[in-house]
């Protein structure tokens, strides 16, 4: 099994990558981006609506927003970045 070999630690470097506001907000301010996201989940709704949805690596939660106005059951909305949680 590849991933039982890959040690905890090498996972730092992308977390960190997450951990300060300034990459959240960058994301955010993405409009193109953000408006993607929004319309492909909002265009979709059959899809989400009474779903539970998991959504990991969450950050800000707009997805999880997203999915919850279009329906869903329950959004559960997880991340491990230290600016985030």
């Amino acid at each position: 099994d590849c991933v039982s070999k890959v040690p905890l630690e090498s996972d730092e470097g992308y977390f960190n990558s997450y951990a300060h506001f300034g990459i959240h907000y960058d994301m955010l301010s993405d409009k193109v981006r953000t408006e993607s996201y929004r319309d492909a989940i909002l265009n979709n709704k059959e899809s989400i609506k009474d779903k539970v949805i998991l959504d990991l690596g969450c950050g800000t939660g707009i997805l999880s927003m997203f999915s919850a106005t279009a329906g869903a059951k329950k959004v559960i909305a997880l991340d491990q970045s230290e600016v985030i949680y």
